[in-house]
């Protein structure tokens, strides 16, 4: 058991979730995984349908990773990121130059429709 990792959970106001299971279905926002170690951690996505993920995307889901190298991670968002990789076909997450890139050239044209759109509503 690590005490880092208990301690975060408590300040944060997270409850850990013991069955690190999948669900499709919305969860309360506190909830949150402990992994032991990454490797753990990055299974638990391999597990439920990644061929490959990258430690970007797995940097990014985590909220923190203790000294003795177990992590905290949101059962929502790693949930939500599983539920997105499974709408796509090839389930492969690419990083490049700071932006995530889905397999799925459809949904990259959405992300940049959205980024236009986004620098319009700067403008004003």
């Amino acid at each position: 058991m690590d005490i880092e990792a208990k301690i975060y959970l408590f300040i944060n106001g997270l409850y850990e979730t013991k069955n690190k299971e999948y669900s499709n279905s919305d969860c309360s926002y506190n909830l949150a995984y402990i992994f032991n170690s990454f490797e753990e951690y990055k299974s638990y996505f391999t597990n439920n349908g990644y061929k490959n993920i990258d430690n970007y995307i797995l940097n990014i889901c985590s909220i923190k990773i203790t000294k003795k190298g177990s992590v905290i991670a949101l059962k929502g968002l790693c949930d939500y990121v599983i539920s997105k990789n499974q709408s796509f076909s090839d389930n492969t997450i690419i990083h490049n130059n700071n932006e995530i890139k889905f397999g799925s050239e459809e949904m990259s044209n959405k992300i940049e429709q959205d980024k236009k759109r986004l620098n319009l509503i700067k403008r004003f």
